[in-house]
């Protein structure tokens, strides 16, 4: 199913771009003018996270269509073409796929938040729930002092490339027991997320008795990891 609503989405772009007077591309924007869109009476908000992600939190009056579902070519149908939409993921990887597709298949005024609900949330200043906050700063910081050095990955279940990275970071810890690997899932450590501004992932760390050497985001082999923290 999958397959299919990749294939529907590079139809949906293809009619897009071959139908004259229709628009091309969406406008991505900030925090705080996704502020000011969405105070507009007709304003549609779209969260294209998943039901999961939804339910733990988002912006008001959004309504959730999956981006990864099976179905959104078919329910993003159900909003009106002709007023604005305003569109955001966790960071904006999905986010952008989707309002390209949204473009592509009609709609003619279409917003894209920069930075997703990350950027709102730290922008924002959103309360985040307990069972969301995660590792405390104190606690995390009192890890990188119990350690010479310390590997921090950040990553969501959701991320592709976040999954693909994964047998690496675990290669790298088995081979390196002298450096402590912190793997920190966003949506379970919304509160070092927010501290360290953690809006694009994987988003990686390296410490030295505590002190920030360098902070990257990307994915990393196994010999880059052992390169990047010699």
């Amino acid at each position: 199913m999958r397959i299919l609503h990749l294939i529907s989405y590079a139809i949906l772009l293809f009619i897009g771009s071959a139908c004259q007077g229709q628009p091309t591309d969406f406008k991505q924007v900030d925090v705080t003018e996704f502020q000011k869109l969405a105070l507009q009476k007709d304003a549609q908000l779209l969260d294209v996270r998943t039901p999961g992600e939804f339910k733990n939190g988002t912006i008001s009056k959004s309504k959730n269509i999956d981006w990864n579902g099976d179905n959104f070519n078919t329910e993003v149908q159900q909003l009106d073409k002709e007023k604005p939409v305003l569109v955001f993921c966790l960071s904006g990887g999905r986010s952008k796929k989707a309002a390209a597709a949204l473009v592509a298949s009609g709609f003619k005024n279409v917003y894209e938040l920069k930075g997703g609900y990350s950027a709102y949330q730290n922008q924002a200043q959103l309360p985040i729930p307990e069972n969301q906050k995660g590792m405390s700063l104190s606690d995390f910081k009192a890890k990188l002092r119990a350690q010479k050095k310390t590997l921090v990955v950040f990553s969501a279940s959701w991320c592709a490339p976040c999954i693909k990275m994964k047998p690496e970071v675990e290669a790298f810890e088995k081979a390196h027991p002298e450096v402590q690997v912190l793997r920190l899932d966003v949506e379970a450590n919304k509160m070092l997320a927010r501290e360290f501004n953690v809006t694009t992932l994987p988003y990686v760390q390296f410490y030295e008795a505590g002190e920030q050497k360098w902070a990257e985001i990307g994915s990393f082999t196994t010999a880059q990891f052992e390169e990047k923290t010699k």
